[in-house]
Protein backbone atom coordinates (compact mmCIF):
# COMPACT_ATOMS: atom_id res chain seq x y z
CA UNK A 1 0.00 0.00 0.00
CA UNK A 2 2.90 2.38 0.68
CA UNK A 3 4.32 2.20 -2.84
CA UNK A 4 2.19 5.04 -4.21
CA UNK A 5 3.02 7.33 -1.27
CA UNK A 6 6.72 6.67 -1.87
CA UNK A 7 6.53 7.92 -5.47
CA UNK A 8 8.73 11.03 -5.70
CA UNK A 9 5.92 12.82 -7.58
CA UNK A 10 3.32 12.09 -4.92
CA UNK A 11 1.80 15.08 -3.01
CA UNK A 12 3.22 15.50 0.49
CA UNK A 13 0.48 17.39 2.31
CA UNK A 14 -2.68 16.76 0.26
CA UNK A 15 -5.07 13.93 1.10
CA UNK A 16 -4.69 10.94 -1.21
CA UNK A 17 -5.64 7.29 -0.97
CA UNK A 18 -2.75 4.83 -0.50
CA UNK A 19 -3.00 3.66 -4.11
CA UNK A 20 -5.27 3.48 -7.17
CA UNK A 21 -7.61 6.16 -8.51
CA UNK A 22 -9.17 8.52 -5.97
CA UNK A 23 -12.43 10.05 -7.16
CA UNK A 24 -15.10 12.31 -5.59
CA UNK A 25 -14.96 13.80 -2.07
CA UNK A 26 -18.26 13.59 -0.16
CA UNK A 27 -19.82 12.88 3.23
CA UNK A 28 -18.08 15.71 5.07
CA UNK A 29 -19.06 15.44 8.74
CA UNK A 30 -17.50 17.05 11.84
CA UNK A 31 -18.30 14.72 14.76
CA UNK A 32 -16.70 14.08 18.14
CA UNK A 33 -13.88 16.54 17.31
CA UNK A 34 -13.00 14.65 14.10
CA UNK A 35 -13.38 15.77 10.52
CA UNK A 36 -14.69 12.72 8.66
CA UNK A 37 -14.43 12.49 4.88
CA UNK A 38 -15.51 9.83 2.41
CA UNK A 39 -14.09 9.47 -1.06
CA UNK A 40 -14.61 7.03 -3.92
CA UNK A 41 -11.77 4.75 -4.98
CA UNK A 42 -11.43 2.46 -7.97
CA UNK A 43 -9.62 -0.56 -6.47
CA UNK A 44 -8.87 -2.14 -9.85
CA UNK A 45 -6.76 0.41 -11.73
CA UNK A 46 -5.50 3.97 -11.98
CA UNK A 47 -8.55 5.26 -13.89
CA UNK A 48 -12.10 6.09 -12.71
CA UNK A 49 -13.47 2.92 -14.36
CA UNK A 50 -16.81 1.31 -13.69
CA UNK A 51 -15.97 0.02 -10.22
CA UNK A 52 -15.66 2.09 -7.08
CA UNK A 53 -15.86 1.63 -3.32
CA UNK A 54 -16.28 3.98 -0.38
CA UNK A 55 -13.08 5.03 1.43
CA UNK A 56 -13.20 6.61 4.91
CA UNK A 57 -10.66 9.00 6.43
CA UNK A 58 -10.65 11.32 9.42
CA UNK A 59 -8.51 14.21 10.66
CA UNK A 60 -8.18 16.61 13.58
CA UNK A 61 -6.95 19.49 11.40
CA UNK A 62 -7.99 18.70 7.79
CA UNK A 63 -4.32 18.13 6.92
CA UNK A 64 -3.11 15.02 8.78
CA UNK A 65 -5.44 12.17 7.76
CA UNK A 66 -5.97 8.71 9.21
CA UNK A 67 -7.22 6.02 6.81
CA UNK A 68 -9.95 3.81 8.28
CA UNK A 69 -11.63 0.54 7.25
CA UNK A 70 -14.00 0.51 4.28
CA UNK A 71 -17.39 1.26 5.89
CA UNK A 72 -19.52 -0.69 3.40
CA UNK A 73 -18.80 -2.69 0.25
CA UNK A 74 -21.06 -2.94 -2.82
CA UNK A 75 -23.49 -5.82 -2.45
CA UNK A 76 -23.94 -8.69 -4.92
CA UNK A 77 -26.32 -6.69 -7.10
CA UNK A 78 -24.26 -3.49 -7.25
CA UNK A 79 -21.65 -2.59 -9.82
CA UNK A 80 -20.57 0.25 -7.58
CA UNK A 81 -21.73 2.62 -4.86
CA UNK A 82 -21.93 6.29 -5.85
CA UNK A 83 -21.57 9.41 -3.71
CA UNK A 84 -24.07 10.24 -1.04
CA UNK A 85 -24.71 12.16 2.15
CA UNK A 86 -24.06 11.30 5.80
CA UNK A 87 -25.90 12.82 8.74
CA UNK A 88 -28.01 11.85 11.74
CA UNK A 89 -31.61 10.66 12.06
CA UNK A 90 -34.04 11.45 14.86
CA UNK A 91 -32.44 8.80 17.09
CA UNK A 92 -29.04 10.42 16.55
CA UNK A 93 -27.90 7.37 14.58
CA UNK A 94 -25.61 8.03 11.60
CA UNK A 95 -27.47 7.66 8.31
CA UNK A 96 -25.87 7.13 4.91
CA UNK A 97 -27.96 7.95 1.84
CA UNK A 98 -26.24 6.85 -1.37
CA UNK A 99 -26.81 5.95 -5.01
CA UNK A 100 -26.79 2.26 -5.88
CA UNK A 101 -25.50 1.56 -9.41
CA UNK A 102 -26.69 -1.90 -10.55
CA UNK A 103 -24.76 -4.46 -12.51
CA UNK A 104 -25.61 -4.71 -16.24
CA UNK A 105 -27.93 -5.23 -17.96
CA UNK A 106 -29.95 -3.21 -15.43
CA UNK A 107 -29.23 0.52 -15.75
CA UNK A 108 -31.82 2.19 -13.52
CA UNK A 109 -30.13 3.56 -10.42
CA UNK A 110 -31.83 3.65 -7.05
CA UNK A 111 -31.11 5.43 -3.76
CA UNK A 112 -30.59 3.40 -0.61
CA UNK A 113 -30.13 4.03 3.11
CA UNK A 114 -27.73 2.48 5.61
CA UNK A 115 -27.35 2.93 9.39
CA UNK A 116 -23.89 3.26 10.94
CA UNK A 117 -22.11 3.26 14.28
CA UNK A 118 -21.14 6.50 16.01
CA UNK A 119 -17.62 6.45 14.54
CA UNK A 120 -18.84 5.76 10.96
CA UNK A 121 -16.66 2.65 10.87
CA UNK A 122 -19.40 0.34 9.62
CA UNK A 123 -22.76 0.81 7.91
CA UNK A 124 -25.54 -1.76 7.43
CA UNK A 125 -28.04 -1.31 4.62
CA UNK A 126 -31.64 -0.84 5.66
CA UNK A 127 -33.36 -4.07 4.56
CA UNK A 128 -36.09 -4.04 1.96
CA UNK A 129 -36.63 -1.83 -1.05
CA UNK A 130 -34.52 1.31 -1.78
CA UNK A 131 -35.94 4.45 -0.21
CA UNK A 132 -36.21 6.11 -3.62
CA UNK A 133 -36.64 4.74 -7.14
CA UNK A 134 -37.65 6.14 -10.50
CA UNK A 135 -41.07 4.60 -9.93
CA UNK A 136 -41.80 5.88 -6.41
CA UNK A 137 -40.09 9.26 -6.11
CA UNK A 138 -43.25 11.19 -6.97
CA UNK A 139 -41.71 13.61 -9.47
CA UNK A 140 -41.06 13.78 -13.23
CA UNK A 141 -40.05 10.74 -15.28
CA UNK A 142 -36.28 11.09 -14.92
CA UNK A 143 -33.84 8.99 -16.88
CA UNK A 144 -31.90 6.32 -15.00
CA UNK A 145 -28.60 8.15 -14.40
CA UNK A 146 -29.60 10.28 -11.38
CA UNK A 147 -27.09 10.23 -8.54
CA UNK A 148 -25.52 11.79 -5.43
CA UNK A 149 -28.30 12.55 -2.89
CA UNK A 150 -27.64 15.65 -0.77
CA UNK A 151 -29.56 16.85 2.30
CA UNK A 152 -29.94 20.44 3.52
CA UNK A 153 -32.00 22.05 6.27
CA UNK A 154 -34.36 25.05 6.26
CA UNK A 155 -36.18 26.24 9.40
CA UNK A 156 -35.66 22.90 11.13
CA UNK A 157 -36.95 20.82 8.21
CA UNK A 158 -34.75 18.54 6.14
CA UNK A 159 -34.83 18.47 2.37
CA UNK A 160 -33.08 16.29 -0.20
CA UNK A 161 -31.95 16.98 -3.73
CA UNK A 162 -30.40 14.67 -6.33
CA UNK A 163 -27.82 15.37 -9.04
CA UNK A 164 -27.88 14.51 -12.73
CA UNK A 165 -31.68 14.36 -13.02
CA UNK A 166 -32.59 14.53 -16.70
CA UNK A 167 -36.05 14.43 -18.26
CA UNK A 168 -37.18 14.99 -21.87
CA UNK A 169 -37.79 18.68 -21.13
CA UNK A 170 -34.51 19.54 -19.39
CA UNK A 171 -32.34 18.84 -16.39
CA UNK A 172 -34.16 20.19 -13.29
CA UNK A 173 -32.81 19.96 -9.76
CA UNK A 174 -35.62 18.33 -7.74
CA UNK A 175 -36.32 18.82 -4.04
CA UNK A 176 -37.95 16.40 -1.57
CA UNK A 177 -39.07 16.94 2.02
CA UNK A 178 -38.40 14.38 4.76
CA UNK A 179 -41.65 12.67 5.76
CA UNK A 180 -40.24 11.82 9.21
CA UNK A 181 -37.00 11.93 11.14
CA UNK A 182 -35.88 8.48 9.94
CA UNK A 183 -34.74 10.23 6.73
CA UNK A 184 -35.85 7.16 4.80
CA UNK A 185 -39.15 8.51 3.41
CA UNK A 186 -39.28 11.62 1.23
CA UNK A 187 -42.07 13.55 -0.48
CA UNK A 188 -41.52 15.33 -3.79
CA UNK A 189 -41.93 19.13 -3.46
CA UNK A 190 -41.01 20.39 -6.91
CA UNK A 191 -38.03 21.93 -8.65
CA UNK A 192 -35.39 23.75 -6.59
CA UNK A 193 -33.55 25.08 -9.66
CA UNK A 194 -33.86 24.68 -13.42
CA UNK A 195 -30.45 23.11 -14.03
CA UNK A 196 -28.05 20.76 -12.30
CA UNK A 197 -24.82 18.79 -12.71
CA UNK A 198 -22.86 16.26 -10.71
CA UNK A 199 -22.39 16.34 -6.93
CA UNK A 200 -24.67 19.20 -5.86
CA UNK A 201 -23.91 21.22 -2.70
CA UNK A 202 -26.52 23.68 -1.39
CA UNK A 203 -25.97 25.72 1.79
CA UNK A 204 -26.41 29.18 3.37
CA UNK A 205 -23.48 31.62 3.45
CA UNK A 206 -23.36 35.28 4.42
CA UNK A 207 -27.14 35.74 4.31
CA UNK A 208 -27.52 34.11 0.88
CA UNK A 209 -27.80 30.55 -0.43
CA UNK A 210 -25.02 28.99 -2.45
CA UNK A 211 -25.48 26.26 -5.07
CA UNK A 212 -22.38 24.47 -6.38
CA UNK A 213 -22.29 21.70 -8.94
CA UNK A 214 -19.88 20.04 -11.34
CA UNK A 215 -21.42 20.08 -14.86
CA UNK A 216 -18.88 18.06 -16.92
CA UNK A 217 -16.89 21.30 -17.32
CA UNK A 218 -15.37 23.84 -14.94
CA UNK A 219 -17.21 23.76 -11.62
CA UNK A 220 -19.92 26.44 -11.28
CA UNK A 221 -21.43 28.37 -8.39
CA UNK A 222 -24.70 30.30 -8.08
CA UNK A 223 -25.42 32.75 -5.25
CA UNK A 224 -28.98 33.84 -4.56
CA UNK A 225 -32.07 33.49 -2.39
CA UNK A 226 -34.28 30.59 -1.34
CA UNK A 227 -38.03 30.88 -0.83
CA UNK A 228 -38.63 28.73 2.25
CA UNK A 229 -42.28 28.16 1.30
CA UNK A 230 -42.04 27.29 -2.38
CA UNK A 231 -38.46 25.91 -2.10
CA UNK A 232 -37.44 27.77 -5.25
CA UNK A 233 -33.86 29.01 -5.52
CA UNK A 234 -33.40 32.30 -7.39
CA UNK A 235 -29.79 33.01 -8.45
CA UNK A 236 -28.46 36.57 -8.34
CA UNK A 237 -24.91 35.77 -9.41
CA UNK A 238 -23.31 32.97 -11.42
CA UNK A 239 -19.58 32.35 -11.91
CA UNK A 240 -16.87 29.76 -12.34
CA UNK A 241 -15.73 28.48 -8.96
CA UNK A 242 -12.38 27.10 -10.14
CA UNK A 243 -10.52 26.90 -13.45
CA UNK A 244 -8.47 23.96 -14.65
CA UNK A 245 -11.00 21.51 -16.14
CA UNK A 246 -9.80 19.77 -19.31
CA UNK A 247 -11.52 16.42 -19.87
CA UNK A 248 -14.09 14.19 -18.19
CA UNK A 249 -12.27 10.93 -18.88
CA UNK A 250 -9.62 9.16 -20.97
CA UNK A 251 -7.59 10.77 -19.58
CA UNK A 252 -9.48 12.12 -16.59
CA UNK A 253 -8.42 15.74 -15.98
CA UNK A 254 -11.21 17.69 -14.29
CA UNK A 255 -9.19 20.11 -12.15
CA UNK A 256 -10.97 20.97 -8.88
CA UNK A 257 -14.26 19.06 -9.07
CA UNK A 258 -16.93 17.14 -7.11
CA UNK A 259 -17.03 19.11 -3.86
CA UNK A 260 -18.42 18.73 -0.34
CA UNK A 261 -18.85 21.15 2.54
CA UNK A 262 -18.20 21.17 6.29
CA UNK A 263 -20.75 23.43 7.97
CA UNK A 264 -19.51 24.58 11.38
CA UNK A 265 -20.77 27.29 13.69
CA UNK A 266 -17.91 29.66 12.90
CA UNK A 267 -16.91 28.70 9.38
CA UNK A 268 -17.80 26.90 6.15
CA UNK A 269 -15.07 24.75 4.58
CA UNK A 270 -15.18 23.50 1.00
CA UNK A 271 -13.28 20.39 -0.09
CA UNK A 272 -12.99 18.89 -3.55
CA UNK A 273 -11.25 16.33 -5.71
CA UNK A 274 -8.36 17.16 -8.08
CA UNK A 275 -7.44 14.86 -10.98
CA UNK A 276 -5.12 15.08 -13.95
CA UNK A 277 -1.79 13.92 -12.51
CA UNK A 278 -1.14 10.96 -14.87
CA UNK A 279 2.12 10.54 -12.99
CA UNK A 280 1.93 6.84 -12.26
CA UNK A 281 -0.11 3.68 -12.79
CA UNK A 282 -0.13 3.34 -9.01
CA UNK A 283 -2.16 6.42 -8.17
CA UNK A 284 -4.04 9.47 -9.42
CA UNK A 285 -6.18 12.06 -7.69
CA UNK A 286 -6.05 13.98 -4.42
CA UNK A 287 -8.19 16.30 -2.35
CA UNK A 288 -7.47 19.96 -2.94
CA UNK A 289 -6.46 22.14 -0.02
CA UNK A 290 -9.60 22.71 2.11
CA UNK A 291 -10.93 26.23 1.54
CA UNK A 292 -12.66 28.54 4.00
CA UNK A 293 -15.54 30.30 2.25
CA UNK A 294 -16.83 33.84 2.66
CA UNK A 295 -19.09 36.12 0.64
CA UNK A 296 -17.89 39.51 -0.58
CA UNK A 297 -20.06 42.64 -0.60
CA UNK A 298 -20.77 42.14 -4.30
CA UNK A 299 -21.77 38.48 -3.71
CA UNK A 300 -18.60 36.80 -4.89
CA UNK A 301 -17.36 33.60 -3.27
CA UNK A 302 -13.98 34.11 -1.60
CA UNK A 303 -11.94 30.92 -1.19
CA UNK A 304 -8.99 30.97 1.18
CA UNK A 305 -6.83 27.99 2.17
CA UNK A 306 -7.70 26.95 5.73
CA UNK A 307 -5.81 28.78 8.46
CA UNK A 308 -4.43 25.44 9.72
CA UNK A 309 -2.14 25.40 6.68
CA UNK A 310 -0.02 28.09 8.31
CA UNK A 311 1.02 25.47 10.88
CA UNK A 312 2.76 23.52 8.10
CA UNK A 313 5.05 26.40 7.16
CA UNK A 314 8.67 25.67 7.99
CA UNK A 315 9.66 28.36 10.55
CA UNK A 316 13.27 28.14 9.36
CA UNK A 317 12.50 28.90 5.71
CA UNK A 318 11.04 32.12 4.35
CA UNK A 319 12.46 33.90 1.31
CA UNK A 320 11.58 37.06 -0.58
CA UNK A 321 12.11 36.51 -4.30
CA UNK A 322 13.17 39.38 -6.54
CA UNK A 323 12.89 39.95 -10.29
CA UNK A 324 15.06 38.32 -12.93
CA UNK A 325 16.36 35.61 -10.65
CA UNK A 326 16.64 31.83 -10.49
CA UNK A 327 16.43 29.91 -7.23
CA UNK A 328 16.01 26.21 -6.36
CA UNK A 329 12.38 25.22 -6.83
CA UNK A 330 10.72 24.44 -3.51
CA UNK A 331 8.58 21.40 -4.34
CA UNK A 332 6.28 22.06 -1.38
CA UNK A 333 5.78 25.79 -1.06
CA UNK A 334 3.30 28.48 -0.06
CA UNK A 335 3.92 31.68 -2.03
CA UNK A 336 2.34 35.06 -1.32
CA UNK A 337 2.32 37.47 -4.25
CA UNK A 338 1.26 41.08 -4.67
CA UNK A 339 1.90 42.89 -7.95
CA UNK A 340 0.85 46.20 -9.52
CA UNK A 341 0.99 46.63 -13.30
CA UNK A 342 2.48 49.98 -14.29
CA UNK A 343 1.31 49.77 -17.91
CA UNK A 344 -0.85 47.63 -20.21
CA UNK A 345 2.12 45.55 -21.33
CA UNK A 346 3.32 44.72 -17.83
CA UNK A 347 3.73 41.08 -16.89
CA UNK A 348 5.19 38.75 -14.30
CA UNK A 349 6.28 35.25 -15.28
CA UNK A 350 7.21 32.26 -13.09
CA UNK A 351 8.60 29.13 -14.73
CA UNK A 352 10.05 25.82 -13.58
CA UNK A 353 12.01 24.39 -16.50
CA UNK A 354 9.64 23.37 -19.28
CA UNK A 355 7.24 21.69 -16.87
CA UNK A 356 5.45 24.66 -15.28
CA UNK A 357 4.75 28.24 -16.29
CA UNK A 358 2.55 31.00 -14.90
CA UNK A 359 2.23 34.47 -16.42
CA UNK A 360 0.19 37.28 -14.91
CA UNK A 361 -0.87 40.44 -16.73
CA UNK A 362 -3.51 43.06 -16.04
CA UNK A 363 -5.86 41.34 -18.50
CA UNK A 364 -5.35 37.61 -18.06
CA UNK A 365 -3.52 34.84 -16.25
CA UNK A 366 -1.84 32.14 -18.30
CA UNK A 367 -1.17 28.90 -16.43
CA UNK A 368 0.40 26.27 -18.66
CA UNK A 369 -1.78 26.16 -21.78
CA UNK A 370 -4.81 27.69 -20.05
CA UNK A 371 -5.82 31.36 -20.12
CA UNK A 372 -8.14 32.91 -17.55
CA UNK A 373 -9.59 36.34 -18.38
CA UNK A 374 -9.29 38.93 -15.60
CA UNK A 375 -9.27 42.70 -15.43
CA UNK A 376 -7.30 43.79 -12.40
CA UNK A 377 -4.76 46.65 -12.38
CA UNK A 378 -3.16 44.80 -9.48
CA UNK A 379 -3.22 41.15 -8.48
CA UNK A 380 -2.92 39.54 -5.09
CA UNK A 381 -2.30 35.81 -5.27
CA UNK A 382 -1.40 32.78 -3.25
CA UNK A 383 0.32 29.86 -4.94
CA UNK A 384 0.44 26.46 -3.26
CA UNK A 385 2.89 23.91 -4.68
CA UNK A 386 2.91 20.25 -3.69
CA UNK A 387 5.28 18.26 -5.92
CA UNK A 388 3.43 18.18 -9.30
CA UNK A 389 0.37 20.21 -8.26
CA UNK A 390 -0.18 23.96 -8.12
CA UNK A 391 -3.29 25.54 -6.62
CA UNK A 392 -3.71 29.22 -7.36
CA UNK A 393 -5.92 31.72 -5.51
CA UNK A 394 -6.06 35.30 -6.75
CA UNK A 395 -8.10 38.50 -6.83
CA UNK A 396 -7.93 42.26 -7.29
CA UNK A 397 -6.98 43.10 -3.70
CA UNK A 398 -5.61 41.42 -0.60
CA UNK A 399 -9.11 41.16 0.89
CA UNK A 400 -10.49 39.65 -2.33
CA UNK A 401 -7.64 37.21 -2.92
CA UNK A 402 -9.51 33.98 -3.60
CA UNK A 403 -12.41 35.29 -5.65
CA UNK A 404 -10.70 33.41 -8.50
CA UNK A 405 -8.99 30.03 -8.27
CA UNK A 406 -7.37 27.48 -10.56
CA UNK A 407 -5.49 24.19 -10.41
CA UNK A 408 -2.66 22.89 -12.56
CA UNK A 409 -1.01 19.46 -12.61
CA UNK A 410 2.38 19.30 -14.31
CA UNK A 411 5.23 16.87 -14.96
CA UNK A 412 7.82 16.40 -12.26
CA UNK A 413 10.64 18.89 -12.98
CA UNK A 414 13.39 17.07 -11.04
CA UNK A 415 15.09 17.66 -7.71
CA UNK A 416 17.61 20.15 -9.13
CA UNK A 417 15.06 22.30 -10.95
CA UNK A 418 15.08 26.08 -10.65
CA UNK A 419 12.27 28.61 -10.31
CA UNK A 420 12.82 31.50 -12.72
CA UNK A 421 11.22 34.94 -12.31
CA UNK A 422 10.92 37.48 -15.12
CA UNK A 423 9.00 40.72 -15.13
CA UNK A 424 8.48 43.96 -17.03
CA UNK A 425 6.30 46.97 -16.30
CA UNK A 426 5.24 45.61 -12.93
CA UNK A 427 6.07 46.18 -9.28
CA UNK A 428 5.75 43.06 -7.18
CA UNK A 429 6.52 41.36 -3.88
CA UNK A 430 6.81 37.56 -3.76
CA UNK A 431 7.48 35.70 -0.52
CA UNK A 432 8.04 31.96 -0.50
CA UNK A 433 7.43 29.74 2.55
CA UNK A 434 8.37 26.09 2.59
CA UNK A 435 5.61 23.67 3.54
CA UNK A 436 6.37 20.65 5.70
CA UNK A 437 4.89 17.26 4.85
CA UNK A 438 1.66 16.17 6.56
CA UNK A 439 2.08 12.40 6.90
CA UNK A 440 -0.99 10.22 6.45
CA UNK A 441 -1.45 7.19 8.65
CA UNK A 442 -3.08 3.80 8.22
CA UNK A 443 -5.36 2.88 11.12
CA UNK A 444 -4.54 -0.40 12.86
CA UNK A 445 -8.18 -1.28 12.21
CA UNK A 446 -7.54 -1.00 8.48
CA UNK A 447 -4.21 -2.86 8.60
CA UNK A 448 -5.99 -5.81 10.17
CA UNK A 449 -8.53 -5.97 7.34
CA UNK A 450 -5.98 -7.13 4.73
CA UNK A 451 -8.03 -5.43 2.03
CA UNK A 452 -5.34 -5.43 -0.66
CA UNK A 453 -5.71 -1.89 -2.03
Amino acid sequence: MASAWEDIRHPQWHLTTPSHFMIDCWGAVFHKDWYHMFVDVNPECGEPGERSIFWHVRSKDLLHWEHLPIPMMPDSQELRTNDGWIGFDGNNDPVLLYTSVPKPPENRRTHRAAIGDQDFLHFERVPGEPFMTLENHGGPAFYGGWSDPYVFEVNGKKYLTISKCVEPGGDPLPVYEAADDSLQRWNYRGVLFEHNGEVVNFFPLGGKWVLIYSPYRAIEVFIGTLDAETLRFTPERHEILSYGYHSQSSPCDRGFYATCVYRQQNRTVLCGWISGFHASDLWDGCMGVPRELALSEDMRIIQKPITELLNLRDPDFSMEITADTRIPFQETADMELACVFRDDNGYLSLTVGEQFSLTLTGRKIICGKDEYPIGYPEIHARLLFDKVLCELFFGGSEALCGTESATCCFSYPGEDSKLSIQSEGVTFRLICHKIKAAPQTISELLKNKHIGV
